[in-house]
């Protein structure tokens, strides 16, 4: 569906070719887009005040932008680390040793040597 409409930036008449066209032209719309008027923000990591007439601007300035991204960065590989085990299982499996065995037997399960016996001066 065509439909005849005025570019709010030139004033030109323009066939549109779809009912939601608003400008003539992209260069019409890129000039629409350039001459907002600037905003007040908060940067989010200085706290500062700042002009600025993109609507999903953040920082202040580049350095404040690459400072937050570096702390943010930091802190996931901080939460990351904590999250992991300090030893891992399989090196729990393989260096635990079944250490169950009966003081009372005279020679060893596996290789049938003969046990010590405890000696009662050192309390075992």
């Amino acid at each position: 569906m065509k439909i005849n409409k005025i570019c709010p930036v030139c004033g030109l008449e323009f066939l549109a070719m779809r009912d939601f066209a608003i400008y003539c032209s992209g260069r019409c719309r890129n000039k629409d887009r350039n001459k907002k008027e600037p905003t007040l923000k908060t940067c989010s990591f200085c706290k500062s005040e700042f002009l600025s007439s993109q609507p999903h601007a953040k920082y202040c300035s580049p350095l404040c932008s690459q400072k937050a991204t570096y702390e943010e960065k930091e802190k996931r590989r901080r939460l990351k680390n904590l999250a992991k085990p300090r030893v891992s299982e399989s090196k729990i499996k393989r260096y635990s040793y079944d250490l169950s065995f009966n003081l009372d037997q005279e020679f060893c399960p596996t290789d049938q040597e003969t046990f010590r016996q405890p000696d009662p001066a050192l309390g075992f």
